[in-house]
């Protein structure tokens, strides 16, 4: 689709999402017909925090150390889709400098986005495993997609489990079914989401943070809070924060709730994403940065191109 896109006529990708090897393609030899806009949005490896081993924070720290989330993000496409994330609220929107920008709130678990395997096995520890790895042999749900980039940071995650000790019951399954059937069901007793994360409805940290991190807001079908993340000084903090009118007042609390979901370890961030929009050479290309998307109604075709 990519190629017919870049070297055809009169298309443009619409919410396709390119595979690495095409974005790599349109940035080198059509960089003129690429636009990367911020998405408003964050990538992450759900832990669910209701299930053993991942209620015990040690085993969630443990596994975030140890993650290459350089090698996740590269498995969607490396530098072009989007710096690595280091916390929760994506770049842009109010609360992500006051929760530490790019470099983010300083937890160690999350210092190194190559991971760190004496950090982890330092948690690990602490966590009662003194091999320095998981120890336990119970089989863990992890539920992927089945295709695209999807699947390949699916199956990197399990790799990275695998290598921890963790024993995986992997599933690949569509989309549509992952959050349907597993992810987004708490009945499903799914332990590991490797393919979830969320985009902002508006410029706002409570777009963010509040339908995933908010232990109010688990319900038993269509639910956001993946890692189930049922904190109470979170809850509040969130409850408290949704008051706030003053701009950087606002920004400064929800920016200290980032910081609380973050030193809670709930997930592995790896990408606040950008979305690349891709349109053929006779296509004068307009992004809506809203949604980082083509805009059909200012979008439109060279005079005399074909149709």
């Amino acid at each position: 689709a990519m190629r017919k896109i870049l070297q055809g006529e009169s298309q443009v990708n619409g919410d396709i999402l390119p595979e690495p090897e095409s974005l790599k393609l349109a940035a080198q030899e059509f960089p003129d017909q690429l636009q990367l806009l911020p998405s408003g949005g964050n990538r992450y490896v759900a832990l669910n925090t209701t299930i053993p081993p991942f209620d015990d924070i040690n085993v969630r720290k443990a596994v975030v150390a140890a993650a290459d989330r350089e090698a996740l993000r590269l498995e969607r496409g490396g530098e072009l889709v989007g710096p690595i994330a280091t916390h929760f609220i994506p770049p842009d929107i109010p609360g992500f400098e006051e929760a530490g920008g790019l470099q983010g709130p300083g937890v160690d678990f999350l210092a190194n986005p190559q991971g760190d395997p004496e950090l982890a096995e330092e948690y690990f520890r602490k966590a009662g495993f003194e091999s320095g790895q998981y120890e336990g042999d119970e089989e863990l749900l992890m539920v992927a997609e089945n295709a695209g980039v999807d699947q390949r940071v699916g199956e990197a995650a399990l790799d990275l489990f695998e290598e921890l000790g963790f024993n995986i019951q992997f599933r690949q399954v569509n989309g549509d079914v992952m959050y349907t059937r597993f992810c987004s069901r708490p009945d499903a007793e799914v332990a590991i989401c490797p393919n979830v994360g969320w985009i902002k409805d508006f410029n706002d940290g409570q777009s963010i943070l509040d339908p995933t991190f908010n232990g109010e807001n688990i319900i038993d079908v269509n639910n956001t809070n993946w890692p189930q993340l049922d904190v109470p000084e979170i809850n509040q903090a969130i409850e408290e924060a949704t008051l706030v009118n003053d701009p950087e007042e606002r920004a400064e609390a929800w920016g200290e709730v980032d910081r609380m979901v973050t030193e809670q370890a709930p997930a592995i961030p790896y990408v606040w994403d950008n979305q690349p929009s891709v349109a053929s050479g006779n296509v004068n290309l307009v992004t809506n940065l809203f949604n980082g998307q083509a805009d059909l109604n200012f979008t439109s075709i060279d005079q005399g191109s074909a149709e």
